[in-house]
């Protein structure tokens, strides 16, 4: 299932480069190289390891995922933008790119350090389903809004934003996906797989990054 997972995760991120969602962000240009010196992907993830990885530049920012698998070979990817000039939600670009979601919705789960928001859709794709979760930490939280159904989003301003205007995100997107033999059943066993992972998740090393940006000068 790992390559399924992966061709799913290429299609997305592919389609992530031209998109940009407004508001921008001031860009840390070479400082940034401060920030991406770290390691933002754990090892493990409660049951989940650490099996592959990547780090590639992307749009002036730079991407670095990897696909966690547990005992039972069920997967998870996980993709992060470092240094993006933007907030990103990946769900976006996949609706951008032809498929429609079955279905979308925001939901706060529980993370290993604290609750956080993700904007949740599901799609069927190559006979598959897929979960896709996007999030957009802060250095105090995660959180994130619907993608409207067009899949570009139109430039806005929020008084969220405004009040974040030295600051920028970490846009974080999850991955998961399910032979399609039973949509009801897959979908139980995508969310549940979900929750499993985030639950084990800490998403400190996120917020300390997010608030990094603000006090670079």
């Amino acid at each position: 299932m790992m390559a399924k997972v992966a061709a799913f995760a290429l299609l997305v991120l592919i389609a992530m480069a031209p998109r940009l969602t407004l508001p921008r962000y001031r860009s840390l240009g070479r400082q940034a190289s401060i920030l991406r010196s770290g390691s933002f992907l754990p090892q493990s993830v409660g049951s989940f390891r650490l099996v592959r990885h990547y780090r590639t530049p992307a749009s002036g920012a730079v991407e670095t995922g990897g696909i966690y698998a547990d005992a039972n070979q069920e997967e998870v990817t996980v993709d992060l933008f470092l240094d993006a000039v933007a907030t990103h939600n990946a769900i976006g670009c996949i609706i951008g790119r032809g498929l429609t979601p079955v279905w979308q919705r925001v939901t706060s789960v529980r993370a290993a350090d604290g609750p956080a928001t993700f904007d949740l859709a599901l799609f069927e794709f190559n006979g598959n389903l897929s979960l896709t979760a996007s999030t957009q930490c802060y250095a105090a939280t995660c959180e994130e809004r619907a993608i409207p159904r067009l899949g570009w989003d139109l430039p806005s301003l929020e008084l969220r934003d405004l009040l974040r205007s030295q600051s920028k995100p970490v846009p974080l997107t999850i991955f998961l996906e399910e032979p399609r033999q039973g949509r009801l059943e897959g979908e139980r066993r995508l969310l549940r797989r979900f929750e499993r992972f985030v639950s084990a998740l800490d998403l400190r090393p996120l917020h300390q990054v997010a608030a990094d940006y603000s006090s670079l000068p």
